[in-house]
This record gives C-alpha cells, structure tokens and sequence, in this order.
C-alpha cells in the first residue's frame, strides 16, 4: 500500500515552539526532537530548561511567536494568564503556522483567535 504524503507537510527541519516548559511542554519537547524538529520554548522560569532532558533554545516571548512553524502552549490558567495569547501575539505568526492550544481557554484570546483565522492571518 502507497503512503499518502502528510496533508501539512512533514515535521523534519519545522520549528517547535513551546510556550510553557513544565512537565507537559518538556514532553511535547522531546517529540519535537524525536520527529526532528528545532525546539525553541519560552518561560518565565528560567529554571525549567535546566530540567529539560533535551536541548532546548531559549527565545525571548516575541520570537517564539515570530520564528514557530507549530506553537504548543502548556501554560497554567491563573489571573495573570488570562488571554496571555491575544491578537498582538497572533498578528506576529507567520501565515503557515500551526496553533495547538493544550491549555485551558482562558489563555488565549478566542474572539481574536477567531478574527485571525476568518482573516486568514493564521
């Protein structure tokens, strides 16, 4: 039986950004690795890089958006991060690039969430 190619491409060479390096956003780390990805993340606790069993590219909040072909976000829900993605944050994605959103919907910002992608800017 022929493979069909993958609808969205293939995974070697893309970039994985993670915003959010706790227990979740370390594993999403190492299948970024394990598929071939470059792994950049972004965290407000310098620390968690260093319990990351892979290399991982620190990057300023700014360039995760800017440089990430696929963006995971594993960042808690608390007050603070309440529509912590917004539309200033999705206006600096490149158009091909995938959102997943595996935090609790607070976080990010639906209604612009859903303005970009009407709009196609995502």
């Amino acid at each position: 039986r022929r493979r069909e190619p993958f609808l969205a491409g293939e995974l070697d060479g893309k970039t994985l950004g993670i915003l959010g390096l706790g227990r979740l956003g370390r594993l999403v780390a190492g299948y970024g690795q394990a598929f071939g990805m470059q792994v950049q993340a972004y965290d407000t606790d310098s620390t968690a890089f260093d319990r990351c069993p892979i290399p991982v590219k620190s990057v300023s909040q700014e360039e995760l958006y800017q440089t990430s072909d696929i963006l995971s976000l594993h960042i808690p829900s608390t007050p603070e991060n309440r529509n912590a993605v917004d539309a200033h944050q999705l206006s600096l994605m490149p158009k091909h690039a995938v959102l997943i959103n595996t935090a609790r919907g607070q976080v990010l910002h639906e209604a612009a969430l859903l303005k970009a992608l009407m709009s196609k800017e995502l």
